[in-house]
Order: C-alpha cells, then structure tokens, then sequence
C-alpha cells in the first residue's frame, strides 16, 4: 500500500507533537507515525493524580493535538521499519499492513529507552524495569506488585514512587545509588530549566507522604530467589563508589523496579545513514544534529531524546525548532522569521543540555567494574549470554561490537541488541580505552516484524501494472 506525506513525524511524544502543532497550524501536510494506541509518549502516559507535577505546556500541547480540527493524519499502533535514501518509509501499521509512504521531509523524534545494568539475578522473575512499572501502571492502572523495592540511580526512582503511592500501592523502599550531593545538583540544574523542579518537589511531596524510606548511596548487589524473585542484596558506597564491607542488607521482596537512566533511540537513524556522535554516557550513541535540528542527510531532521537525553521540555524545544525549519525550507513561513525563531529557541536549548548533563552525572553507576561481576552473571538476556563468555570471546580478539555479536550473539535477540549494546558498548570502551567505539549498525527492518508481514511489501496492490 502507497502514501505520500510532505511531512512524516516519526514519534507523538513531546517533541513529534510540539512540531507537528507548528507545521499543521502553517499549512504543511504532514503524517505523524507513533507506535502507542494514542499520541503523547511516555511522559503524557500520566495517570490522573500524577499529571499535576508535570509541565502543564506538555499537556497542553497533547491536547490541542488531540482536539485538532480537521484532525491530524496519523498511523497508530504503528512501527517504521527504514527509510530508503530517496525518503521512501516502510511502516507496519497496527493490523500487520506493509506500507510505503514517500516524503520530501522526514522528522525523527523516536524518543529514548531504559539503560540497563546488570547484576547477579536482574533476569529473575520479579526484577522489572522502571519503565515497565510505570507503564503497568500509567496504561492499565495495574501495580505490578502490593510491596515494592525501587533501585538504581534515576530521576525516575522517585517519579515513580511518587506515582506508585498515589495509586494506593506501598513502596517498601527507595535505593538510590548517587549521594545527597548529586542530589542538590541535580535539583539545581532542574531549577534552571524551571519545569523539572516542580516534577521533582511534587514527586518528593508525594514520597514524603507515602512514608516512603530512601536509602542513599547504596547499590543492588543481587537478587535472588529459586524461581522467582524473593530477595534483594544492596551495600552502602563510600565516597569512591567501593561496597562498604559489612553494610549489606537483605530485603524481602517479590517485585524490584530497577532503573539506571536512559539512551536515545538511535536504531532508525543509523539505519537511514544519519551520523552518530557518543553520547555523555560511553555505551549511548545519539543523533548528530546542526543548530537548525538537521541530521548529516538532507531532508531529515531529529529532535527529542533521539539527540541526546534532556527531558520533556528539551524535547518539546527541539520539535519547534526542527518545525520552524522545515517551513522555511518548504518556503511556507519567511527565512526573516524563522531566523529569528530559532535564535531564540537555540538560547534556551543551552539550558536544557545543561539539565541533561546533570542528568547523565546523576544516573552514573557508581562501585566496581562490570568486568568484575560473578561471571555466571547474564549480559545479553535474549541469547543467555554470560559476562564469562564475553570475556572469553574478547581475550580471542574480538573487540567490536559486530565481532562479539557475531561470535558469542550477544544482541542477536528479538530486542536486537537494545538491552545489551549498551552495556557491552560500556565494556568496551572502559577496557580499549584508547580505541573509538564504532557506533552500532542497523539495517532494515529496524524492529522486529514477521515474515509474512514483511513480505507483502513487495506485493503489487489492486490494480498496479
């Protein structure tokens, strides 16, 4: 099946729907691809007594969308498989249809997923991630426990906390990896952005009112439990980030929400051919972009976590960044204008890389090497690889992340490499450190799609010569 969009927004989430207002509202046609049921992203995936912390412009922005009339062309329930070098995307829409939709234009803002870190246990039954949780709760209002353990080094900790109590759950603790000084600056990078500190100070209100213990400067040592989760392992840190000996302690619990922060989304891209730069963290890789939100090709632009991680308000930024310059390039608004739009976006975007940096320090694990984990300790949960059969592969030689994909398949799953690339990117980086980390390929089908599915996009329709 054909389409054609001058325009193709590929993600709903804040920085696809702040663009998409700007180019509708001033003529462009446009075609927003997302893969959730309906627009807003994670963020606006917020329950009833969460969305009050948030920024009240995100929400907005969802509505105004929503409520557009005429309505938006949109795909939902929708993945984008590649994009060809003469901007042809094929998508899967939501009832395993193979579509080719042509455009002058293309918007990326495929948004960021969880970084993971392993420990001995996290594939137990019971040790779920942060967003998991969140989504459990926010999509379904379904706690994914009565009595849950939160850990790791994240924001999302206490956003989640928060939201766990104001949904009538019970957090049985937060253990929380960074200090008390990281803390304070990240609060103090959140008040210059202005929208992240309201976030925080709700969520620590709501922390507060939950009797909610936070434990700092401790880490997950493992978990355990015969079938499922039944027990967590955590021991305090000093100041250099080494276990404290004797300060371990067990807690019983059936569900671990554990989070270490997020990496951009970069698979669509490196697939298209746009340049990749390392993000702040070694095992991120995000899209290189100018000071007009255009990628290294022309005619597709990225904005959005895809960029580098910042948050909401930095996503949103970035989308009517990348919007204003798009219409000139489309000729729809004059260059005067749009010059001058952008100059202003560009000075407060400074602000919120300074908050995403803040963020990237805070989410940095602290203690011992991943080289020095158990080495029965799973690094590639799809394939079962272990951390002694990476070490093995490595001391052969094979030091790339295509050679150890290759060898022991580690990213050879049906995630495609999404939770173990950026550990073993990490890995990497930390033993050669004195050789460039290659970023990691792509190619088409980006996600994961049937056979059958793919197929029929070579199949002629109705009527075709």
């Amino acid at each position: 099946m054909h389409r054609k969009a001058q325009v193709a927004v590929i993600g709903a989430g804040p920085a696809g729907l702040a663009a998409a207002q700007i180019l509708f509202r001033h003529g462009a046609e446009i075609l927003i691809i997302d893969e959730n049921r309906s627009p807003g992203g994670q963020l606006l995936r917020q329950g009833r007594d969460q969305a009050r912390v948030w920024p009240r412009e995100v929400h907005t922005s969802g509505k105004i969308l929503q409520s557009s009339a005429p309505p938006c062309p949109a795909l939902n329930r929708a993945q984008v498989l590649g994009l060809e070098a003469d901007g042809c995307l094929w998508v899967e829409d939501g009832q395993g249809r193979m579509l080719s939709i042509q455009t002058d234009i293309v918007l990326m803002a495929p948004g960021a997923r969880e970084r993971f870190v392993p420990f001995p246990g996290w594939t137990l039954p019971g040790v779920m991630s942060t967003g998991a949780v969140q989504l459990m709760l926010k999509e379904s209002r379904v706690l994914a426990g009565q009595n849950m353990l939160l850990a790791g080094c994240t924001p999302l900790l206490y956003a989640l906390g928060a939201e766990i109590v104001a949904s009538k759950g019970r957090v049985q603790g937060i253990v929380d990896q960074a200090g008390l000084k990281s803390a304070l600056n990240l609060l103090f990078a959140a008040g210059r952005a202005g929208s992240p500190l309201a976030a925080a100070l709700g969520s620590m209100f709501m922390i507060r009112r939950g009797r909610v213990p936070v434990h700092r400067q401790r880490k997950i040592l493992a978990a355990r439990g015969s079938r499922e989760l039944e027990q967590v392992v955590t021991v305090k840190l000093d100041g250099r980030g080494e276990p404290v000996p004797g300060s371990e302690q067990t807690h019983s619990t059936r569900v671990a929400a554990v989070g270490h922060g997020f990496v951009p989304q970069g698979e669509l891209p490196a697939q298209a051919g746009c340049r990749l730069i390392q993000d702040v963290h070694p095992g991120a890789w995000a899209v290189e972009v100018d000071e007009r939100m255009q990628t290294s090709l022309p005619a597709v632009y990225a904005a959005g976590e895809a960029t580098g991680i910042g948050g909401g308000g930095k996503a949103m930024l970035e989308g009517r960044m990348a919007a204003w310059a798009i219409l000139q390039d489309l000729g729809l608004v004059p260059k005067a204008e749009a010059d001058g739009l952008l100059e202003r976006l560009r000075a407060r975007r400074g602000t919120w890389l300074a908050y995403g940096r803040a963020v990237h320090t805070y989410c940095r694990p602290l203690g011992p090497s991943l080289w020095d984990l158990p080495g029965d300790t799973v690094i590639c949960r799809c394939e079962n690889v272990t951390l002694a059969e990476v070490k093995g592969r490595v001391e052969e030689g094979f030091h790339t992340l295509g050679a150890l994909k290759k060898s022991a398949r580690c990213g050879m799953g049906m995630c495609q490499g999404r939770t173990c690339q950026p550990i073993v990117s990490e890995m990497l980086a930390e033993r050669f450190p004195d050789v460039h980390v290659q970023p990691p390929s792509a190619r088409m089908p980006v996600k994961a799609v049937s056979v059958v599915n793919l197929a029929r996009k070579h199949e002629p329709e109705e009527g075709d010569n």
